[in-house]
């Protein structure tokens, strides 16, 4: 696997990005689907931290199991930008202030 993709291993810091805007447009645009994703990332947030300072494994070092986790995780975010967007549009320009 490429070096990029362990970046979120790396530096699990880098996981509050995703959660942040995640959350943001969630409560702006008042998406369920947007909130469930942004749960979903930190859960992975947790897992990572668990991971790094050792509490879920010792002696970790890299996981087959990001080959599935990250595809998910892209993909769920994708349907949650698409469901935020939609919901955005949705709504009046009045609401949208």
């Amino acid at each position: 696997m490429p070096q990029i993709l362990y970046v979120l291993i790396d530096y699990p810091l880098l996981i509050l990005v995703p959660i942040v805007v995640l959350a943001a447009l969630s409560s702006e645009s008042g998406s369920r689907t947007g909130w469930a994703v942004t749960g979903l990332w930190v859960l992975y947030f947790v897992y990572e931290l668990g991971i790094k300072y050792e509490v879920l494994c010792t002696d970790c070092i890299r996981r087959t199991e990001m080959y599935a986790v990250y595809p998910l995780l892209a993909l769920a975010t994708a349907v949650a930008a698409v469901q935020i967007y939609v919901h955005w549009r949705s709504r009046t320009p009045a609401q949208r202030r």
